[in-house]
């Protein structure tokens, strides 16, 4: 475990605080040390955008096949938002809160507009030119055979309510050692407390079998074949009934069904389907587990905190975890280095520098307001927003390669540019 020992790693303070904390200013915010400084330039801020997303719901990308990217936001309130330029350029309404965003080609053939995947319940919405075009739906998880008798035996009134609660509780108990757990029809039957109540909830479902539906849970692309731009790429997809699943390129049916057995809050993807690639999930349970080319891989890194962010970069995969470090691992699982932060993390996200110098950082967003750019161990640019900073986008936007666009919890939109000369070396 690398700990920043080097004062230019810490943006503000009391950098020779041993713990690697520092004090902020009379305002509340930090004061910035000379040596390191922002390397953005302020292009647009909207104050007032109303704008409330997360960093997996935030997305640029060339809609319409005109050179120009647009921003994509898949707000909460259920609305698909597309901004060009500094302007909002249109609303779209979806059917249910969307918990990711992803562009990819799907077709080889000409012109190669990118299909828009919206994930949302238990459905992934696909969109081209902003227009419906495909709706893929999850499939029903098994269900357990004795959970379905003991549904089967009450509705046809072979045993009473009270003796099918008690035989859920059983199973649950005794199946919570083997991973199963019970569907939201039994919780919520041995949760109701009033007989009546009861009575009227097994009415409901009366003659209705018993499936096992899930949600997603997060969302990445892998590319097919060949690491270009505008490759044919395949979306991959983890479910809370702890599944990752790969689709084929048109999103229509799954070619990789692979079990993890906990529930994925993030995935990183690395390499293409057909060649050789790794997925890495961060699971609900505080562990990382590696998938390499749909094998699930016997090593299991623990975290001492659960995760709130993963990002892969150019040799390793970073892991934020809620005790305020950022751990980077290699794909085989060893750990290279780790990052003590001052405060919380509230967003992390990729940032691929094209032009003369090719770089992959690092963005953290910290809740003091802070917006650190890492670049593997080093800090090489810290500014301070007037809003602490939920969600990150880095990429083309516009017309402009390397743009960072960031949402504040207070609804505001922030974009800057990378200037061409910027050092982040």
């Amino acid at each position: 475990m690398v700990h920043e020992s080097n004062p230019n790693d810490y943006a503000a303070g009391d950098a020779g605080n041993a713990s690697g904390r520092y004090t902020t200013g009379s305002n509340g915010i930090p004061p910035m040390l000379p040596s390191v400084r922002s390397v953005w330039l302020d292009a647009f801020n909207d104050p007032v955008a109303g704008i409330s997303a997360y960093t997996p719901c935030v997305h640029t990308c060339n809609l319409f096949g005109d050179g120009e990217n647009r921003l994509v936001i898949a707000d909460e309130d259920r609305k698909l938002k597309i901004w060009k330029g500094t302007q909002k350029a249109s609303e779209h309404p979806l059917l249910d809160t969307p918990v990711a965003i992803c562009s990819y080609i799907s077709e080889n053939t000409a012109p190669r507009l990118p299909a828009l995947a919206v994930a949302a319940g238990s459905h992934i919405y696909i969109y081209r030119n902003l227009r419906p075009y495909y709706k893929f739906v999850l499939p029903p998880e098994n269900v357990n055979t004795e959970e379905q008798d003991i549904w089967q035996k009450v509705m046809e009134g072979e045993i009473v309510i009270g003796e099918a609660v008690a035989q859920l509780t059983r199973l649950q108990v005794r199946a919570g050692d083997a991973g199963v757990v019970l569907q939201t029809r039994s919780l919520q039957l041995m949760n109701i407390g009033d007989p009546d109540a009861k009575m009227a909830f097994v009415e409901h479902w009366q003659g209705q079998p018993l499936v096992a539906t899930t949600v997603i849970t997060c969302m990445d692309v892998v590319k097919q074949a060949i690491d270009e731009p505008d490759a044919v790429s395949c979306l991959v997809v983890g479910t809370e009934s702890g599944r990752i699943l790969i689709l084929n390129p048109a999103g229509t049916a799954i070619v990789k069904n692979i079990w993890v057995g906990i529930t994925p809050a993030m995935i990183a993807v690395q390499g293409e389907l057909d060649v050789g690639y790794r997925i890495t999930v961060a699971g609900r349970d505080g562990k990382l587990y590696h998938i390499r080319n749909g094998e699930l891989s016997q090593t299991i890194i623990q975290l001492e905190a659960q995760p709130v962010g993963l990002v892969r970069l150019a040799k390793h995969v970073a892991v934020g975890c809620m005790n305020d470090v950022v751990h980077a691992y290699t794909p085989t699982g060893h750990k290279s280095w780790s990052l003590y932060l001052p405060c919380h993390i509230l967003a992390m996200q990729r940032m691929e520098v094209t032009g003369q110098r090719n770089t992959k950082a690092l963005i953290v967003a910290l809740s003091n307001g802070e917006v650190r750019v890492y670049n593997e161990k080093l800090l090489v640019s810290v500014h301070v927003s007037p809003n602490p900073v939920t969600a990150l986008w880095f990429g083309r936007y516009g017309r402009e390669d390397n743009t960072l666009l960031a949402i504040t919890k207070s609804g505001a939109l922030d974009i800057k540019m990378l200037p061409r000369t910027a050092n982040l070396e």
